[in-house]
């Protein structure tokens, strides 16, 4: 939904860089105007398509920066992290939700190149790491996933062998630290040397919460991907669209319903474009994201009603966009899922948004991506997470938001 305010608010920013372009003789020097928008200096809508990958680049350099593998207690600030506001349990600093691993991850993610020095780290502080738990944000899965991602393969298999010990019923069922998340992890693992074994794995994973479904409410946390039942939603559809196995659609169905009823929302659309606690992680994004997902396999009235409504909603979000960077950048991923698909060309999947690209504010007002000491909430995405919502939202290619398609 782009309203005639945005339309006008859009092309003055696009109109406002316009003579820098014509004194540049028409054509953008590498990095010039790249530079520019991720020191804040003009908004991300006065760039074109091809100037993406060089803002991607940029984004990642100015993370690298901040690296200091000098360092033994970290390798990043806490608010580089996905998730911004300090790191905690046995994972500490090297943990994939706030510490070095995700950040390193993102960048190799979104096509930045990682240096060894900065991978050697990880490696070495993960050795010293003691009483890793096997959760995905939190402990060994994640890291394992991330040093595959990193071509460290042997390093990772050792940490897939700890996870692999662990039995199920110790799991809880949350996607930070329990059953969800280690699943996804399993699935998102590459590469893979036994199909078989991790499917059977998978599918333990999913029978295990299956069996926890039973309970009236296993979700200890409030709704969303971290800790509700979306995650647990979003894995089982990973594994359903793997087995066919029509129980874990049930499953879907149970887990979609209990976090739309504790947030409120439903077919009639009350509450739907709240900016409250809306991010994709820990609010209504994300909900929204796996829930498109699910209606193309869930039949249900009430699914399908409250997907139209979410739908709708999304688009009348963007009229008033959340204020921080997080819930806009959150906002816009909704709206593109919602109205796209992992086919949809690029261009058209970028379209969608690209006149609402000058309302992420990668600064923050202070012309250095927001790479700060300041206070931050412990669910804020950190720039590391700002890197990766923007390869989501302006990658070329089929659409890859990790964890979802």
């Amino acid at each position: 939904m782009l309203l005639p305010f945005e339309l006008r608010t859009a092309a003055h920013a696009m109109a406002a860089v316009r003579p820098a372009r014509e004194a540049l003789g028409g054509a953008v020097p590498a990095g010039v105007l790249v530079d520019m928008a991720a020191r804040g200096a003009v908004d991300l809508s006065a760039l074109e398509s091809a100037d993406y990958s060089r803002l991607l680049e940029e984004v990642g350099q100015a993370i690298l920066a901040t690296a200091t593998p000098e360092r033994t207690d970290r390798l990043f600030p806490d608010n580089v992290a996905l998730m911004a506001g300090g790191a905690g349990g046995a994972a500490g600093q090297v943990s994939f939700g706030h510490g070095a691993t995700g950040v390193l991850w993102a960048l190799a993610e979104a096509g930045v190149e990682v240096p060894d020095e900065l991978v050697d780290w990880l490696v070495r502080a993960v050795e010293n790491s003691d009483g890793l738990g096997p959760g995905l944000f939190d402990g060994a899965s994640g890291i394992a996933l991330a040093l595959d991602r990193l071509g460290r393969a042997e390093a990772a298999a050792r940490l897939w062998g700890q996870v692999e010990q662990v039995p199920l019923v110790e799991l809880g069922t949350g996607l930070a630290d329990g059953l969800p998340g280690v699943g996804l992890a399993l699935l998102e693992r590459a590469p893979v040397r036994d199909v078989d074994a991790l499917l059977a794995r998978a599918t333990a994973i999913g029978a295990e919460l299956l069996d926890r479904l039973a309970v009236e409410d296993p979700w200890p946390g409030g709704p969303g991907l971290l800790h509700g039942g979306s995650g647990t939603a979003l894995f089982l559809l990973h594994l359903y669209g793997l087995t066919e196995d029509e129980e874990l659609l049930v499953g879907v169905e149970r887990a979609l319903q209990r976090d739309l009823a504790g947030l409120g929302l439903g077919p009639d659309g009350r509450r739907w474009n709240t900016t409250e606690n809306s991010s994709v992680w820990t609010g209504t994004d994300g909900i929204v994201m796996v829930l498109h997902e699910a209606v193309k396999h869930l039949d249900v009235p009430w699914l399908q009603e409250t997907h139209r409504s979410a739908a709708v909603a999304t688009g009348r979000r963007l009229e008033h966009l959340p204020a921080l960077f997080r819930a806009r950048a959150g906002a816009l991923m909704a709206y593109q899922t919602m109205h796209s698909e992992s086919w949809t060309p690029s261009h058209e999947r970028i379209a969608l948004v690209r006149l609402h690209l000058g309302r992420l504010d990668l600064c923050g007002g202070r012309r250095h991506l927001h790479l700060t000491g300041e206070e931050v909430d412990e669910r804020e995405t950190g720039a590391a997470g700002h890197l990766l919502a923007l390869a989501g939202l302006l990658g070329s290619g089929d659409r890859r938001v990790p964890f979802f398609w």
